[in-house]
């Protein structure tokens, strides 16, 4: 079982990638990657998902998704680019 488990974890990103992430700069990087990806084409996805499966859209459902979407995306980019920072660091102390 956890055989299994270490085989689905996500690798570890590269130096390169990390290096080009950080040098988006951090506002750059939650806008565009939280925000914007995460955090507003998902609960579009999700309305649109509903719809097409025969629900009808109601202003309301609309409205909490594009506010409630951006907000968590937010947090999902902060998130991440916190992780990306604490990961570069241990490129850099493996470095010396």
């Amino acid at each position: 079982m956890f055989n299994l488990l270490s085989k689905l974890k996500m690798k570890s990103p590269s130096k390169e990638r990390l290096e080009g992430i950080l040098a988006l700069g951090k506002w750059r990087y939650v806008l565009t990657r939280g925000v914007l990806m995460f955090g507003l084409v998902l609960p579009i996805s999700a309305v649109s998902a509903d719809y097409l499966q025969g629900e009808s859209l109601q202003l309301q459902t609309i409205m909490v998704a594009l506010v409630v979407g951006p907000i968590t995306g937010l947090g999902f980019g902060l998130y991440t680019w916190a992780d990306f920072n604490r990961r570069n660091e241990k490129f850099m102390k493996v470095e010396g």
